[in-house]
């Protein structure tokens, strides 16, 4: 696959032409089978969830990070998009999803605190990374 040399030349659009390529059929496929990707992540992570402290990473609109909620202690999610953090805060209420906390941050430029996690969840994030270690 030529995802890496795609990601060395920082060309987005060619980036994105690959994953519309590769996700042409099966999107439609995975997303009707699967209720989507976040389902799946959450039924191999929801064993470790109980009274956990979690972190998602690259949130998006918050969607994993709402469904951990109802299993975990407590998350915290951040997104860079200011857009998908505010949708997030705005279901998490409708939701009443109390146990989650967004905030926008960047992961290239996060400030590790002394918080410790049980868990830490990034899902669909190591694509926008423009200098990821592969």
């Amino acid at each position: 696959m030529k995802i890496k040399s795609l990601l060395a030349e920082k060309d987005q659009s060619k980036i994105q032409n690959k994953y519309e390529e590769i996700y042409k059929d099966a999107a439609v496929w995975l997303y009707k089978k699967f209720d989507g990707i976040h389902s799946i992540i959450l039924s191999q992570v929801k064993n470790n969830l109980k009274n956990a402290e979690v972190l998602d990473v690259g949130c998006g609109a918050g969607r994993l990070a709402i469904m951990c909620a109802k299993f975990a202690k407590q998350v915290d999610a951040f997104d860079f998009s200011h857009g998908a953090i505010s949708i997030a805060q705005k279901i998490a209420e409708l939701t009443q999803t109390k146990n989650v906390n967004f905030f926008v941050g960047n992961l290239e430029k996060l400030v590790l605190t002394n918080k410790r996690y049980d868990l830490v969840t990034m899902s669909e994030v190591i694509e926008h990374v423009s200098d990821p270690v592969l």
